[in-house]
């Protein structure tokens, strides 16, 4: 190679990856169809999960994924993940705000208040200091 192409022949190949499977049209209908919902994919939640996406995938246009790569995918189409919020369906925000403001005051345990400067009442107790004739006479072999 260095023969025929000199230094320039040495240099590194970039990998350009291979050919992508979904052109610009396709993203586009997969951005349509996940804006629609999971529901309207045939899925019993609104959730979209990595394994919904791609079997939206399989079905619309017949191309198989792996679920890293449904995940590169989405992060190219400028999604990100997150996490769904384990909240109950028939959650009234107005009763759970008032509950917080009110009722909450009432029942919630405080800390008991300190009577005693030190915790549990003990008091500091230091070590007597060492004196010459604690650790051994001076120039002795102990």
């Amino acid at each position: 190679m260095f023969e025929e192409g000199g230094d320039a022949a040495l240099d590194p190949i970039p990998n350009a990856g291979g050919k992508a499977r979904l052109g610009e049209v396709e993203l586009a209908q997969l951005r349509a169809l996940l804006h629609l919902g999971a529901r309207a994919s045939g899925f019993s939640t609104e959730l979209w999960t990595l394994k919904r996406v791609r079997a939206v995938i399989a079905q619309h246009f017949g191309v198989e994924y792996s679920i890293s790569n449904v995940h590169g995918l989405l992060d190219r189409m400028g999604y990100s993940s997150q996490k769904a919020l384990g909240r109950a369906r028939q959650r009234d925000v107005e009763a759970v705000e008032q509950f917080r403001r009110k009722e909450w005051p009432k029942v919630k345990k405080s800390p008991p208040a300190r009577t005693c400067p030190r915790p549990g009442g003990r008091e500091r107790v230091h070590a007597p200091t060492r004196r010459a004739q604690d650790v051994g006479a001076e120039g002795t072999d102990a």
